[in-house]
């Protein structure tokens, strides 16, 4: 009586939709959402993506009755279809199956329930250094036209970054992060990087050293690159970054150039100078085991 009585009132969707909560057979998608987080272990950036990519999902599916294997399908296929990277749309997927699992170890959803088995279409999911192979290196005179446009631009923090990339190969964030004190007259120290093998001294240039000398004695802030700003993850490299990525768009760049490539562009220029393989894994800090020269030149 009572469910003819609600259905009369609010229709057969909304009833069954209402016995269904009700009974505990289906919840808000993102009821458990913050609970999820909390138990992870990743860093505060990873945890506020894996968020924002349920939260995203559960906006496309409000309730956990809302989601089958079928529209997981199609909302995945509408994702490619949009031009959004296979990859990209795997992690998506990934995220939110894990999710999904904590919400099966609830006991919020069935455990046999087999939703986001199979997916993602057939085809490979690229690993990061098949990601990383795909970019091209900038030509010498391209990176020379992107530094010329960050002066034109007046842009001084991007141009100087350019020149010390141009010159040393390093990544953005450790050019980023270089303290004053880690940076002698002929070398800079990289410290903290991603690898044991990152952790290195890079020489410096005879043309870059009175510049680098300059950074080191104009400094405001115990930074060679003094006046970076902080994101809230703690990184210096993400503003200036961004305006790079503005900048070799607008010089008809496309997905494959990067920051990055400038430092494939040295390893290039390092083999073409004959410079041994070991040498140049040293400068760039490349694990010796891995061909340098074969991944980036």
């Amino acid at each position: 009586d009572l469910a003819r009585d609600v259905e009369e009132k609010v229709g057969t969707v909304e009833a069954v939709r209402f016995f269904k909560i009700a009974s505990g057979k289906s919840v808000p998608t993102d009821h458990h959402l913050e609970s999820w987080i909390a138990r992870l272990k990743d860093v505060a950036k990873t945890k506020d993506e894996k968020r924002r990519i349920v939260l995203a999902f559960a906006k496309e599916f409000p309730f956990t009755d809302d989601v089958d294997h079928g529209k997981v399908r199609t909302w995945v296929r509408g994702m490619l279809a949009k031009g959004d990277a296979r990859g990209t749309v795997a992690k998506r997927v990934s995220f939110v199956r894990t999710y999904w699992q904590h919400l099966k170890d609830e006991g919020l959803i069935p455990p046999e329930d087999r939703t986001f088995m199979g997916v993602m279409p057939e085809g490979s999911n690229k690993t990061k250094a098949q990601r990383e192979e795909e970019r091209e290196p900038f030509t010498p005179v391209e990176v020379v036209k992107l530094l010329t446009a960050a002066g034109e631009r007046k842009d001084h923090d991007l141009a100087v970054l350019i020149w010390l990339a141009m010159w040393t190969g390093c990544r953005i964030e450790e050019l980023c992060s270089l303290k004053v004190t880690e940076v002698g007259a002929d070398r800079i120290h990289v410290r903290d990087a991603k690898t044991k093998a990152g952790n290195r001294l890079v020489p410096l240039h005879p043309r870059v050293r009175p510049i680098v000398a300059k950074l080191k004695e104009r400094s405001k802030d115990g930074y060679l690159l003094s006046g970076l700003t902080f994101n809230k993850y703690g990184d210096r490299s993400n503003a200036v970054g961004k305006r790079f990525g503005r900048l070799k768009a607008d010089l008809g760049f496309g997905a494959s150039h990067v920051f990055h490539s400038i430092r494939k562009t040295v390893v290039t220029l390092l083999e073409n100078a004959g410079v041994p393989e070991g040498v140049a894994a040293d400068i760039v800090g490349h694990d010796k085991k891995t061909i340098t020269y074969g991944l980036y030149s």
